[in-house]
């Protein structure tokens, strides 16, 4: 479970991308996530997301 953890994240982002969702919840969060999630968000590729205990939101910023 632990190595499709960022996996499982990556393709439900780009299925909220294809659908045009604006928000993504995403769990579990891991560490590897909230870095690849401030990755993603430092080029641009997200608007914003917040985390918190259990999930995070992400948003696109072309939809």
């Amino acid at each position: 479970m632990g190595r499709r953890i960022l996996s499982d994240a990556l393709s439900k982002l780009v299925n909220a991308e294809r659908r045009r969702k604006a928000t993504v919840e995403l769990q579990p969060i891991s560490t590897v996530i909230s870095s690849f999630l401030s990755i993603m968000k430092n080029r641009g590729q997200l608007l914003s997301y917040n985390q918190s205990l259990h999930f995070s939101f992400s948003r696109f910023p072309s939809l």
